[in-house]
């Protein structure tokens, strides 16, 4: 006989549903061998494969920006599992890039991507990159609380401007963040802090590639405070 399928509460989405073991880190920021420290919740399906989809969306705005250079996971990503994607029209960033980007003399103040030294710039999809990255969020928050995030939760979340990523980690640590977890070597650490009188109100740093930091925050009633 078969496996059977295990019914329970979707990480994701809180419904009952036939679960599978969901990778909150995405694989595919991963080149070669696998972390063996992976983050596995259990979601429903159809969470899996929604989030699926944006995962390779994620990876590609990763390991495109100009800052990521300085790992060399990234670099191997771009240089294969990116290109033959590009090659074979299956990504939507290099699709973008294509149709709607431009060269530019001078870096402005935004968050638009560059390629290498090119400064080649365009657009990117914040919608599809903010679902990706609280859907990493719900996950994170059930891993390591051990319970899940109210399904009506607010999410503030945006990208910690490069010149204050050092400053705004090293202070967050100073404030008594818990972590940094770790997934991977040098692919995807992360903080937190959450209030103790409503544990659902957390604040998270995001860090991929020891690059690129986005801040989180879940249910706040303060003002970010990060420089975007």
């Amino acid at each position: 006989m078969g496996k059977k399928s295990k019914i329970g509460t979707c990480v994701y989405c809180g419904e009952t549903r036939e679960l599978t073991r969901e990778h909150v880190v995405p694989r595919c920021l991963f080149a070669g061998n696998k972390p063996n420290n992976p983050v596995i919740v259990p979601v429903c399906f159809n969470c899996n494969n929604k989030k699926s989809q944006s995962d390779d969306y994620l990876r590609d705005y990763l390991v495109l920006d100009r800052t990521s250079r300085q790992s060399p996971t990234a670099i191997v990503i771009q240089n294969t599992t990116f290109l033959r994607s590009a090659r074979k029209n299956k990504s939507q960033l290099a699709r973008d890039a294509k149709n709607n980007g431009k060269w530019i003399s001078t870096i402005p103040q935004s968050e638009s991507l560059f390629l290498a030294e090119n400064l080649y710039e365009f657009p990117v999809d914040e919608k599809r990159l903010f679902t990706t990255l609280s859907m990493i969020v719900r996950g994170l928050y059930a891993y390591l609380f051990k319970t899940h995030l109210a399904i009506d939760s607010r999410f503030d979340i945006h990208r910690i401007n490069d010149i204050h990523r050092s400053d705004m980690w090293n202070g967050f640590q100073s404030l008594g963040a818990s972590g940094p977890y770790s997934v991977g070597l040098g692919v995807f650490h992360c903080l937190v802090a959450a209030n103790e009188e409503n544990i659902q109100e957390t604040c998270w740093l995001l860090a991929f590639y020891r690059s690129i930091i986005f801040e989180a925050q879940t249910n706040s009633s303060l003002e970010i405070v990060a420089t975007a």
